[in-house]
């Protein structure tokens, strides 16, 4: 499939899940905002996501924090991404 770029972000329509490590050296907390604030459904709302504290998936989009998080969430903190 094709990839979507920045430029195409508004067209997102869809409730989003915008998950992010807190401590990722390649991508920083403010790329997230940015797309956040692109993507038409996803509200300004950040939730951090701990192991005994995982956001409700039935609520409006927002910005996800895996306060441990690196670039590798889906991997290093697969117990807490699965919950998502």
């Amino acid at each position: 499939g094709d990839l979507i770029s920045l430029q195409d972000l508004h067209r997102v329509t869809c409730p989003t899940f915008i998950i992010h490590g807190a401590k990722d050296p390649i991508c920083h907390q403010h790329h997230a905002a940015y797309i956040a604030r692109q993507i038409v459904s996803t509200t300004a709302v950040t939730t951090t996501a701990t192991e005994s504290a995982v956001p409700s998936s039935d609520t409006n989009s927002n910005i996800i924090i895996i306060p441990e998080g690196k670039h590798n969430l889906h991997i290093r903190h697969k117990h807490i991404f699965d919950k998502l």
